[in-house]
C-alpha cells in the first residue's frame, strides 16, 4: 500500500473520498489520501513503521506529525490551546504520539449560565466580600472571567458593629444578632419578615432605641403626624404628643355646660382644644326652673354629666327642660268670677287668687257671672275685652281682669 506525503486532516478521519493529500481538511493531526480516502497516518503504520517514524522513541518530533510522546510531559494539556475552537477540557497522548481530544469541549460565554471552563458568567457586580481574602468593593465577570480589580483586600473603614435594623429606618431594636466587621455583613436577614431589613451601626441605647423595628415610620426622632392614633411614632415614650383636638358645644338654652379639665363654659366659651388622649367630663348647670333632659352627639348618656375620650375631635349638643311648677296670681275686679282648665282658680271678685300649674302646661282663664260673661284682662293678659285668656306655663303671671255689667 503507497503513502503519500504527510498531511492534517480534519476533525476525525472518516475515509472520505480524495486523490491527493491536499483533498483532506486539514487540522493538527497528520493524515495522508491513501487508495482515494483520507486516512490517519498512525493508523497506517506498523509498529516497525512507527519507530522508523520516531514515535515511541523519547523524543518529540513535530517535523514528523508528533504532538507528544507517551511518558513525556506535555507541551499543553489544554484543549482551547489546539484551536479548533475548543474551549476547556484536556488532552492527553495516544500511543501514536497525537493529542487525544475526545474530552475537549466548547462554551458559550455571556448566557448566564457558568460552564466548565468558565470563572463566571453573569452581568452587574456582585460584593467582594462574598470572596475569600476580601473585606469590600465589588468584582465583574468579564469574559468569562473574574474582574477582581474593584475589590479591597483592607477594611476600607474603621470595623464597626453591625445591628439588625428590620424595618430599614436606620435604627435598631436590640443587638440580638449584631455582628463586628468592616462593612454590612451578607448574613440574611429574612428572619425578620420585612421587605426593607438592612443592617445599622447605629447602636440601640439611650434615645436610639426604635420602639417599633416593623414599623419604617416609627423610630428615635421621627415626626409625629397631627393624628391621634395613640402611636408613639418618635419613641420618646410618649403617644401622640403635641397633638390636639377640639372639643365644640353647642349653645344650650336654658343652661350651661362646663368642662373638667377646664376650657368650656357655655353659653359664652363652647369650643377648646385639649390634648390627644385627654379625659374631658361635660357638667349641665340648669337655669332657674330648669334642669337636664338629654345629650346629642358625642354623649350618649342619660345623666346630667357626661365624660369623653378625646381622641378625635368632637361636637356635643344638650337640652334643658323646665321643672317644677309655675303660678298665676289673678286679681279680679268688679263683678267677674274667674276660673281655669285645668281646674285650679276659682277667683270672685273683689279677690287676689294664686294657683299653681306644672311647668310648661298651658292655663286657660275664663271670667264668667251672672250679668258678665267678658272681661278685660290686663297684666300677662292682652289687653282686651274677651271671655279668655290663655298661658304658658314657663314662668310665673300675674294677670287682672275687670268684668263690668251689660
Amino acid at each position: 500500500m503507497a503513502l503519500g506525503l504527510a498531511c492534517t486532516l480534519a476533525l476525525d478521519f472518516d475515509e472520505r473520498g480524495c486523490q491527493v493529500d491536499s483533498d483532506c481538511q486539514f487540522t493538527s493531526r497528520p493524515g495522508i489520501c491513501v487508495d482515494g480516502s483520507c486516512q490517519e497516518v498512525a493508523d497506517m503504520m506498523t509498529s516497525t513503521e512507527d519507530e522508523a517514524s520516531g514515535c515511541l522513541d523519547g523524543i518529540i518530533q513535530p517535523e514528523l506529525g508528533e504532538d507528544c510522546e507517551p511518558g513525556l510531559p506535555l507541551a499543553t494539556d489544554r484543549c482551547s490551546e489546539l484551536g479548533a475552537g475548543f474551549t476547556w477540557g484536556s488532552v492527553t497522548c495516544r500511543d501514536n504520539c497525537t493529542f487525544e481530544d475526545s474530552e475537549c469541549r466548547r462554551y458559550e460565554c455571556g448566557n448566564d449560565e457558568p460552564e466548565p471552563g468558565e470563572e463566571c458568567d453573569f452581568q452587574g457586580t456582585l460584593p467582594c466580600v462574598e470572596l475569600p481574602a476580601y473585606v469590600g468593593g465589588v468584582y465583574g465577570c468579564a469574559e468569562c472571567r473574574l474582574d477582581l480589580s474593584q475589590c479591597a483586600r483592607e477594611c476600607p473603614v474603621t470595623v464597626a458593629i453591625w445591628y439588625v435594623d428590620c424595618d430599614g429606618d436606620g435604627f435598631a431594636e436590640s443587638d440580638v444578632g449584631a455582628q463586628t466587621a468592616c462593612v454590612a455583613p451578607l448574613a440574611s436577614l429574612t428572619g425578620c419578615g420585612t421587605p426593607n431589613a438592612a443592617w445599622t451601626t447605629t447602636r440601640p441605647a439611650g434615645a436610639n432605641v426604635d420602639c417599633d423595628d416593623l414599623v419604617e415610620t416609627t423610630y428615635p426622632g421621627a415626626t409625629e403626624p397631627d393624628l391621634c392614633n395613640g402611636i408613639d411614632e418618635d419613641c420618646d415614650r410618649r403617644a401622640d404628643d403635641g397633638v390636639t383636638v377640639t372639643l365644640s358645644v353647642a349653645s344650650p338654652t336654658n343652661g350651661t355646660v362646663t368642662s373638667n379639665p377646664g376650657g368650656i363654659t357655655c353659653g359664652g366659651t363652647c369650643s377648646a382644644e385639649f390634648p390627644c388622649g385627654t379625659e374631658v367630663t361635660l357638667e349641665t348647670f340648669g337655669d332657674e326652673g330648669f334642669g337636664f333632659s338629654r345629650w346629642d352627639g358625642a354623649c350618649s348618656v342619660d345623666a346630667a354629666a357626661c365624660s369623653l375620650s378625646m381622641d378625635q375631635d368632637r361636637d356635643v349638643s344638650v337640652e334643658f327642660e323646665g321643672t317644677g311648677t309655675r303660678s298665676v296670681t289673678v286679681t279680679t275686679i268688679g263683678s267677674c268670677i274667674v276660673t281655669s282648665t285645668p281646674e285650679e282658680v276659682n277667683c270672685r271678685a273683689p279677690e287676689i287668687c294664686t294657683n299653681a300649674f306644672p311647668f310648661g302646661s298651658t292655663v286657660v282663664l275664663t271670667t264668667r257671672g251672672d250679668r258678665a260673661n267678658a272681661g278685660n284682662w290686663g297684666g300677662d293678659c292682652p289687653t282686651v275685652f274677651a271671655e279668655t285668656c290663655t298661658l304658658a306655663m314657663t314662668t310665673d303671671h300675674v294677670v287682672t281682669v275687670e268684668c263690668q255689667e251689660d
